[in-house]
Formats: C-alpha cells, sequence, structure tokens
C-alpha cells in the first residue's frame, strides 16, 4: 500500500496528529490514518448515559482540573452516602466544607540513602510512630459525631507518606468486626498509596471505597474497581482500555466515560449549573 499522500485541505493539527502516531507506530501515515479513523469509528460508537454509581468500587482517572474531585464531592458522595460515614484522605484540604478536619501530620523523614543500615533505622522509626498515628485516627474515626471526615495529609516527605497512609488503608480492612456505620472512603492521589487491601477486603468490613488519580492504578486495583475515566494522556488511557484512547482525548472539563458493564463505555457530563451526571 502506497503511502498516504497529503491533501493541501488538511490542516496542520491533523496532519502532525498523522505525523504523531506514524512515529509512535512506526507504520506509513496511511496506516496511520486507518488507525485514526478506526478509533474515531469506536468513539462514534459510544452513548451518553447518566452516571449511576453503585455499591461497587470505583476508581476515577482523569488529569489534573479535569473535574474528578469536583464530581466525587457533589454527586459520587451524595449518592453514595447514605448510610455511611464519608472518609477521604484529603492530600490537597479540599473537603473542608461540611467535614469534620482531622490532621495528619509527621515531621520525619526519609532520606534518599544507599546505606541500607541507616535507611532501615529511619524506615523502623516511622514504622514506631506509624501505630500510634492509626491509633489516633481510628479512634477520632469512631468517636466522631458528624457524617463527614476529611483526614487532611500534610506530610511532606514522600516515603513516610506511602508509608503511613497505605498502613491505615491496610489497617482498615485488619479489625476484628465491621466498621458501624459502614464506610466511603475516598482516596485523592490514589497512585501514591496501597489501595490492594482497601479494595481486596473492603466489603467485609463495611467499606466501599472511591479512588481518585491522575494515572491508573496497579491492575489487581483496577480490576477490583468501577472505571470512570476523563481526559488524559493517550497512553495513559490505553492502560486502562486502548478502544477508548481516541473518545477520551476529545472529553473536555466535567466529561467523563464510565465503564457501565465490562468492556462496554458510556459518556456522561457533570455540571454544577445543571446539579447532576447527564
Amino acid at each position: 500500500m502506497s503511502d498516504f499522500r497529503v491533501s493541501a485541505k488538511i490542516d496542520e493539527r491533523t496532519f502532525r496528529l498523522i505525523e504523531d502516531v506514524a512515529a509512535e507506530r512506526k507504520v506509513s501515515r496511511a496506516e496511520a490514518l486507518r488507525l485514526i479513523l478506526t478509533r474515531y469509528g469506536r468513539a462514534m460508537q459510544i452513548e451518553d448515559a447518566k452516571l449511576q454509581p453503585t455499591q461497587e468500587h470505583i476508581t476515577i482517572v482523569g488529569a489534573s482540573r479535569s473535574g474528578k474531585t469536583f464530581l466525587t464531592r457533589h454527586y459520587l458522595a451524595p449518592k453514595l452516602e447514605q448510610g455511611k460515614r464519608v472518609v477521604v484522605i484529603d492530600v490537597h484540604n479540599e473537603y473542608y466544607r461540611g467535614y469534620e478536619n482531622i490532621p495528619l501530620t509527621f515531621k520525619g523523614t526519609v532520606p534518599r540513602t544507599t546505606n541500607q543500615l541507616f535507611q532501615t533505622i529511619q524506615l523502623q522509626s516511622v514504622w514506631d510512630k506509624t501505630t500510634d498515628i492509626i491509633e489516633d485516627l481510628t479512634k477520632r474515626i469512631e468517636s466522631s459525631k458528624r457524617k463527614r471526615v476529611s483526614i487532611h495529609v500534610n506530610i511532606a516527605n514522600a516515603e513516610a507518606d506511602k508509608i503511613i497512609v497505605s498502613a491505615f488503608l491496610e489497617q482498615m480492612t485488619q479489625r476484628e468486626e465491621q466498621w458501624k456505620p459502614p464506610l466511603l472512603v475516598v482516596v485523592e492521589e490514589a497512585a501514591k498509596y496501597d489501595c490492594t487491601s482497601l479494595v481486596s477486603r473492603g466489603r467485609h468490613y463495611g467499606i466501599q471505597a472511591v479512588l481518585i488519580s491522575q494515572s491508573p492504578l496497579d491492575a489487581e486495583t483496577m480490576t477490583n474497581t468501577k472505571i470512570i475515566t476523563g481526559a488524559n494522556a493517550p497512553k495513559l488511557t490505553e492502560e486502562i482500555d486502548p478502544s477508548i484512547a481516541f473518545a477520551a482525548q476529545q472529553l473536555r472539563q466535567g466529561e467523563f466515560l464510565w465503564e457501565a458493564v465490562k468492556g462496554r463505555w458510556s459518556r456522561f457530563k457533570y455540571t454544577a449549573r445543571k446539579g447532576g451526571a447527564e
């Protein structure tokens, strides 16, 4: 098949798109155009359908400012919180209105070092304090008289942040009894933490999880959750499902795709003015 001859009617943006796809896939421009048209055809088959959240765990993936947190605060949480207490791992202090704020601070550090012994000592120091932190958080959640609780994470050191929050999420599913009332646990910046126990064991302890991230999570976590995706880089969307990569690129702020059933995607939009997901 001969290479695609670029027409003067093709605008520069379209031409660049063809060139980029051809270079990335190491194919001719004609083959790149065929791939683009195939994806376009699949994108046109995605129908609009109002988001109907269920009691399943949910992962929301999308670029910064795509509307993930806004959707969760104003639509998902109100829909799912009936009979539950909402607990948010709030990294950016965005859940302050209507929530009891519980600060999670840790001033220690885990310095980067090639000395294994020194690193082990530093990590042990974090672990020793983590137990007390988790016990305090658990008691404050259980004794809270508010229906909504925001745990404001303020830990500068990335390694300590990961250790403490991941340990807390895991301990939420290591109890002798279920949480009463049941919990809706929202985790912002979920890719930073280990959420596998939360989604694999959470239901046994009365927990439903909503995980929010700018990039796809590990395979086990994604498999155990219903997926909602907003606009994102094509390569990241392909990790979720290659068939929706083109459609996801066309999304604007507040627009999302959701997997109504396995392998079948629908499109919806959430806006504050209309007060609902379309």
